[in-house]
């Protein structure tokens, strides 16, 4: 395996397009419950500085590759390279989840990943 990371073009375009088309529009449903979510998460939780940024973003896509959660698992993907994750570093974490959820979600991260990175 090479030491050298592959650069992975437009995430940032990439990110901003995921997050602008959401399907899941919360002010529309529940504003009051949007505000309490992203106080918590954004503002609480995220702004935490026992772990770094990218960190953070490794964590995520482990638990979204064992969960099977390909939708989320897009933006943490795109948010772990934005944050400064290589791609390499997130294919490790998506094979390391082969021992803990098993080979058929692993196989649905790995086509996730290879959609957004190529």
């Amino acid at each position: 395996m090479s030491t050298d990371p592959a650069p992975v073009s437009n995430v940032g375009e990439q990110l901003a397009a995921l997050l602008a088309n959401s399907a899941f529009r919360w002010e529309a449903i529940d504003p009051a419950w949007q505000t309490l979510f992203h106080d918590y998460v954004g503002g609480g939780m995220y702004r935490r500085e026992v772990l770094d940024v990218k960190t953070r973003n490794l964590c995520a896509i482990a638990a979204l590759v064992v969960l099977d959660r390909q939708r989320a698992l897009q933006k943490h993907v795109l948010s772990a390279l934005d944050d400064g994750a290589t791609r390499e570093e997130i294919l490790e974490v998506v094979l390391q989840m082969s021992v803990f959820g098993g080979f058929p979600v692993t196989l649905s991260a790995l086509e996730t990943l290879r959609e957004l990175t190529g």
